[in-house]
């Protein structure tokens, strides 16, 4: 991953130019394009995806048109859930600390020694998001801006193509829940990053369909939404990171113990009192929310 440190300066410097200065979408995306173009150059990209029996090679070109395009998307992703105090660390943070379960399984448990570096990343990270919400939960006394956002992004995603790029799908079905582990390199981003990923299509089709820019800020993200149904900055956050640490390890454990069923139940479970909560704000019935 030494793609890592001149992508991770180039976003810095975009972001620390777009929260002093102001960039337009366009020269926003052209810079985050650009960092992800220097990643993959230094070796982060994904060189074939797994499927039943066999391994997709990719090729240069359109392994890179791939690369850059699924870091692009995951930059404006947790970018796009920095709406509220904390909301994008603690996102962050969750992910990093279901990547780092999976990796330490594959490298430790399992063998997959090239699973040890990007668990190691995993880790850091996890520990640079939660050390930043000490300062960052509601009332924050720092805020993260694009720059620190676009950079957690960046991060997050170069360690999940790393692995996907270096997974070889026939050893991994030695793992307890077979074929699945061979689809999860490729997966796992999808499903630990759900939330933000479904709030980042959902914002662009609905400002499309307005004949707005898919960058045009607006006050109808998912956070936004569960702030009008009458749950306070604080609890909003919290049933967002409870949503993601839902779906992030349910997907982990599913390769990690051979108990398919249980692991479905017992996340069913805990979702159903996720939309209880969802369903009973905080806030009594006339009384005030504000912050």
């Amino acid at each position: 991953m030494a793609g890592a440190a001149p992508g991770g300066r180039l976003i810095t410097v975009i972001g620390v130019v777009d929260d002093r200065w102001g960039m337009d979408p366009v020269s926003k995306l052209a810079g985050q394009t650009a960092a992800a173009g220097i990643l993959v150059w230094k070796g982060v990209q994904l060189l074939w995806l797994p499927l039943p029996g066999t391994q997709l090679s990719l090729g240069p070109w359109l392994g890179t048109v791939v690369s850059v395009l699924l870091i692009v998307v995951t930059i404006n992703a947790v970018n796009f859930a920095d709406g509220l105090d904390g909301l994008a660390a603690g996102i962050v943070a969750i992910s990093a600390f279901a990547f780092f379960a999976y990796y330490y399984v594959a490298a430790i448990d399992q063998g997959f020694e090239r699973q040890s570096y990007p668990a190691m990343i995993a880790i850091i990270l996890a520990g640079v998001c939660v050390g930043f919400l000490l300062h960052n939960f509601n009332p924050a006394r720092v805020f993260m801006g694009d720059t620190g956002s676009m950079l957690i992004g960046l991060l997050l995603t170069s360690i999940t193509i790393t692995v996907t790029g270096q997974f070889d799908a026939n050893a991994a079905r030695e793992f307890n829940a077979g074929a699945l582990v061979v689809f999860l390199p490729v997966l796992l981003p999808l499903l630990v990053l759900a939330l933000p990923l479904a709030d980042l299509v959902l914002a662009v089709l609905r400002r499309t369909l307005a004949g707005k820019s898919p960058f045009a800020p607006d006050k109808k993200h998912l956070h936004h939404r569960l702030l009008e149904l009458g749950h306070s900055h604080a609890r909003a956050v919290l049933l967002m990171y409870l949503w993601a640490a839902i779906i992030a390890f349910a997907s982990v454990s599913l390769s990690v113990f051979d108990a398919p069923i249980m692991v479905l139940t017992v996340t069913t479970l805990v979702a159903l009192c996720a939309v209880g909560l969802i369903t009973l704000p905080s806030c009594a019935e006339g009384g005030s929310c504000s912050d």
